[in-house]
C-alpha cells in the first residue's frame, strides 16, 4: 500500500478510492493502545487511517476547503480520537474515525464561505 507524506504526493485516485483498512484485530490492539494513551498507538492509527480520514474531510467539506484546511482538519480528527481515548466505548475505530470527520468538516463548512473558483 502507498503511503503519503504530504496531501501532495498523494495522488487524488488513492485519496478518492481510500477505504477503510480492515483489520479488526489490529483495530482492537490500536483502540487498547489509544485508551491508555501509548503515543505509538496514536502513530499506528495516524499511519494507517490518515488517507481514510482525509478522503471523508474532502468529501464532507466537497472541495471547497484548502489543501492547509484539510491537513489542519486531519489532525484535529487525530487529536480529537487522543483526547476521547480514554473513554471511548467503541470497538469500531473507523466509525469512530469517520464520525469525528464528519463532525469536523460539516463544522469548518459552516464556518467558511465557499471558495470562488476563477474561469
Amino acid at each position: 500500500m502507498l503511503h503519503a507524506t504530504t496531501w501532495e504526493s498523494c495522488p487524488a485516485e488513492l485519496l478518492l478510492s481510500a477505504a477503510a483498512p480492515e483489520d479488526t484485530g489490529k483495530d482492537a490492539r490500536l483502540l487498547e493502545q489509544l485508551k491508555q494513551q501509548n503515543r505509538r498507538g496514536l502513530e499506528r492509527v495516524m499511519k494507517r487511517y490518515t488517507a481514510y480520514v482525509g478522503t471523508i474531510l474532502r468529501n464532507v467539506t466537497r472541495g471547497q476547503t484548502t489543501q492547509e484546511d484539510l491537513e489542519e482538519l486531519t489532525a484535529d480528527v487525530f487529536l480529537a480520537l487522543w483526547h476521547h481515548a480514554p473513554e471511548m466505548r467503541t470497538e469500531h475505530l473507523t466509525g469512530y474515525l469517520a464520525s469525528i470527520a464528519r463532525s469536523k468538516g460539516v463544522q469548518l463548512a459552516a464556518e467558511k464561505p465557499p471558495r470562488n473558483h476563477a474561469h
